[in-house]
């Protein structure tokens, strides 16, 4: 991915609440973005792109009177506006499948949730700028950060960085742990379309660790709400267990939501990535790759 000029770079922020306006706008600043202009909901957001042709827009999507989503819907009412192909992220605490279903629809570019660290908010504005100043490239909800090897550096876009990895899949073995059998069997077969063809499940945490200790997966793929046991105590088990023998093996949480806290227990347990249900292939190709080739 190319060197991006952040000086350059003008992005809007929309936020009902002052504070974290004002968070995003610092972390912004300290990136090098020079212009940065912030407004309380949708409708004063909108007039601010109109007005300022930004290069990217950084949304909430519960505000009032004007909410993130109607933001979207008028950003793209009219498909030849100078605007209207301007990159948006919505930030939020929680999302809803229905939500995130109309967010699509819509046209929303990326997701993050609330708290966002200043490096993974960097790497979404990477992601997402647009090709005058890197390549752009679809930026996921929750991937993490990393530090390109100066090999992934050279690539001129992250599809093609995927496309030398597929390859490699069908050496790999991957864990869906899910108590919903359905959205096992949706991830199982993106998994098997990306190139896996070593795949166990399980529908719950206690299971998901019998079958971690006798399968070894090189990655898993969880979801967080489970009964008996759930996936973050499963987490807490992997990464403390080191006789399970692959305790550092990547761990992506699939999740309908995921509030503050638990985005903060799990970033503290360890986990690699975060991935909102429903996902598509597209979204769940890019993220498994990021962690397995680019942490």
């Amino acid at each position: 991915m190319a060197d991006i000029d952040y000086g350059t770079l003008t992005i809007v922020v929309i936020d009902d609440q002052e504070f974290v306006r004002s968070i995003v706008s610092k972390m912004l600043v300290q990136m090098g973005v020079v212009n940065v202009i912030t407004a309380a909901e949708g409708g004063a957001g909108f007039d601010a792109v109109v007005a300022h042709k930004p290069d990217l827009v950084i949304c909430d999507i519960k505000m009032s009177p004007v909410d993130g989503l109607e933001f979207l819907r008028r950003l793209h009412q009219d498909p030849m506006a100078p605007y209207a192909q301007t990159p948006v992220i919505f930030m939020t605490g929680a999302m809803d499948p229905e939500t995130m279903v109309k967010a699509q629809e819509l046209g929303v570019n990326a997701t993050v949730l609330k708290p966002v660290p200043p490096r993974r908010l960097r790497e979404k504005i990477d992601a997402l700028s647009t090709p005058k100043k890197a390549e752009s490239t679809e930026m996921l909800p929750d991937a993490p950060p990393a530090t390109p090897s100066p090999a992934s550096s050279a690539q001129p876009s992250i599809p093609m960085i995927r496309a030398s990895s597929e390859a490699a899949y069908a050496d790999l073995k991957a864990l869906v742990v899910d108590d919903q059998l359905f959205i096992r069997r949706i991830v199982v077969g993106f998994l098997r379309k990306m190139g896996f063809r070593q795949i166990e499940e399980a529908g719950d945490g206690v299971t998901a660790i019998k079958v971690n200790n006798a399968f070894i997966p090189n990655i898993i793929l969880c979801d967080i709400e489970m009964e008996p046991m759930d996936g973050l105590t499963f987490l807490q088990i992997l990464r403390t267990n080191k006789s399970m023998g692959n305790s550092n093996v990547p761990v992506i949480f699939l999740s309908n939501h995921a509030d503050s806290e638990t985005v903060k227990r799990a970033g503290k347990l360890g986990v690699n990535a975060f991935l909102v249900k429903p996902t598509s292939l597209e979204k769940l190709s890019e993220r498994v790759n990021f962690v397995l080739f680019h942490q």
